[in-house]
C-alpha cells in the first residue's frame, strides 16, 4: 500500500478516550486518499491506532454506505428518545413542563416541611433530578453528577475545594454558597449551566 506523503487536509474530532483522526493525503505516485485513523488509550496506558485508507475509485460507493448507515442512527436514535420520553411522562406526567409561579409555591412549601427530592417529586409530577435543580441550582447537580459547569461558577470552587485543588475563601465564601443552596430557592440555577447540544436534557 502506499503511504501518505503530503497532507492536504486533516481534522481530529475527539470522544472520550479515542481520538478520530480523518486525513486526505496524496501518495507519492499523486493518488489522492481518504484516511481515517482511530487512537484508543488502552487501560495499560498504551495507544492502540486503526486505520482505514479509501482510495477516489472507492469514494462514491464508501460515502453512500456513510449517508446511509447515518441515517439509520438518526431514525433509531430519534424512535428510542421519544420511546424514552413517553416512559418518562407516565411515571412523570409533568416532565419537561415549564414551571409555573404555583409549582414553585408548593415545591417550596413541601420542601419546608422536610419531605426529600423523591417525594416531593412525586408530589409535583416530577423527575426527582429537576427538583433538585430547582432547589439546589443547576450548576450545583451538574457538578454533584461530574459534568461540565460554567468555569468560576460557586459549585465548581466548591468541587475543587473538596478535591483539595483550591482553598476556600477568606470570609466563608464556600460557606455562604452551602447555606444559600441549604434553603428553598426555585429558579436559582443559572442558565449558563447548559451544556451545548449533546449535553444533559433540560431540566423536566
Amino acid at each position: 500500500m502506499d503511504t501518505g506523503r503530503q497532507t492536504i487536509w486533516s481534522e481530529r474530532v475527539t470522544s472520550g478516550r479515542s481520538g478520530y483522526f480523518f486525513d486526505v493525503r496524496e501518495t507519492g505516485r499523486g493518488r489522492v486518499f481518504l484516511s481515517m485513523t482511530q487512537s484508543r488509550q488502552m487501560e495499560d496506558g498504551a495507544w492502540k491506532h486503526d486505520r482505514i485508507v479509501v482510495f477516489e475509485s472507492g469514494l462514491d460507493q464508501f460515502r453512500k454506505a456513510l449517508q446511509s448507515a447515518l441515517e439509520v442512527i438518526d431514525r433509531e436514535s430519534g424512535d428510542r428518545r421519544r420511546a424514552e420520553l413517553e416512559a418518562i411522562h407516565r411515571l412523570h406526567p409533568k416532565a419537561f413542563e415549564k414551571w409555573s409561579p404555583e409549582d414553585d409555591a408548593e415545591l417550596k412549601r413541601l420542601a419546608e416541611e422536610g419531605l426529600a427530592p423523591e417525594s416531593i417529586a412525586a408530589a409535583l409530577g416530577r423527575t426527582t433530578r429537576a427538583v433538585r435543580m430547582r432547589l439546589e441550582g443547576r450548576d450545583a447537580v451538574l457538578a454533584s453528577e461530574g459534568r461540565t459547569v460554567p468555569a468560576g461558577s460557586e459549585a465548581t470552587k466548591e468541587v475543587e475545594t473538596a478535591e483539595g485543588r483550591t482553598s476556600p475563601a477568606v470570609g466563608g465564601g464556600a460557606a455562604e454558597g452551602e447555606t444559600a443552596r441549604a434553603g428553598v430557592s426555585p429558579g436559582s440555577g443559572s442558565s449558563r449551566g447548559r451544556r451545548k447540544a449533546a449535553s444533559s436534557p433540560p431540566p423536566q
